[in-house]
């Protein structure tokens, strides 16, 4: 049984526009934002990991 997750990780096409967006609409607080990855967090200090297609992500995100 997993009593908690720490850290999550969503494949996107735009990092900083993202994290905008995941800022906006979740009330995280952005940590990092690069070309490759940004880090949001919420107050408990659970991330959530954004992975650009420059990470090496071998998933592509879809547009639903």
């Amino acid at each position: 049984m997993i009593a908690s997750v720490a850290s999550s990780f969503l494949p996107v096409r735009d990092t900083a526009a993202a994290a905008a967006w995941y800022q906006a609409h979740s009330g995280l607080d952005v940590v990092d934002v690069h070309e490759h990855a940004a880090v949001l967090q919420d107050r408990h200090q659970r991330r959530v990991a954004l992975t650009g297609p420059t990470s090496g992500t071998a998933v592509k995100p879809s547009r639903r």
